[in-house]
């Protein structure tokens, strides 16, 4: 708390201070105005593209961003510790497009003071959770073959969220080769579900193995990204 950065967090500039700290209550008298869905503007140190290119680089460059808000969710965000005046430790669950930077600066001006990140640890996303992680040294350290392979997770766990379909062998080789696979009605239908138009995220297979994840644009099954599975 205390000091607001042109990146939300440590590594920016600080461009405003502020001598108010807030109490324990006043933080959590906060906390429900932050979660569900809400309306937030990203950090002008992001990703989003504006005019084709990214925000961060127009940021760098000094050039001045405006950024519209947009509707993200915040699942679940509870305080979990002060440790010093200055200083406050939360927990958060959000969906996607949610800029943690963007939700502490908003609760420090709510709060009436400013502030930034200056520790940030994401510990799961999707299946994956940090108590199941590895390192690279781990990985390392065990000769090539089969017992450097039991280390690692198989590609379904990434994928098994994903919208599905199976092809036979001709479709799935379009695929491989960079060309839209041709989805029956009834497997564009399956696969969108009560979903309109497009679908950007489709995983193909061939007999349960994946190939492709693809976008669906009316039949067409156009590859987006192709695995290689050679063995």
């Amino acid at each position: 708390w205390g000091a607001a950065t042109t990146t939300d967090d440590s590594e920016g500039e600080i461009i405003q201070r502020s001598d108010e700290r807030p109490s324990p209550d006043a933080i959590e008298a906060i906390l429900s105005d932050y979660t569900g869905e809400i309306e937030q503007v990203p950090p002008n140190f992001s990703a989003i593209k504006v005019k084709g290119n990214r925000a961060y680089d127009l940021a760098r460059d000094g050039q001045e961003v405006t950024l519209e808000a947009r509707t993200i969710t915040i699942h679940e965000l509870r305080l979990v510790d002060i440790p010093d005046a200055d200083h406050a430790v939360f927990e958060a669950r959000t969906g996607k497009g949610a800029y943690v930077r963007a939700l502490v600066r908003d609760m420090a001006i709510a709060l009436g003071t400013a502030g930034h990140i200056s520790a940030l640890r994401r510990v799961a996303v999707g299946p994956f959770h940090e108590d199941d992680a590895i390192t690279l040294a781990q990985i390392d350290a065990e000769p090539a073959g089969e017992a450097r392979d039991g280390l690692l997770e198989g590609l379904d766990l990434a994928l098994r969220d994903l919208p599905a379909t199976s092809l036979d062998g001709p479709q799935a080789m379009r695929l491989t080769q960079g060309q839209a696979a041709i989805a029956s009605p009834a497997q564009a239908k399956g696969i969108r579900g009560d979903r309109v138009g497009e679908v950007d995220a489709v995983l193909a297979t061939l007999h349960g193995d994946p190939v492709a994840i693809c976008c669906l644009d009316g039949l067409k099954l156009k590859p987006v990204r192709v695995f290689n599975t050679a063995r």
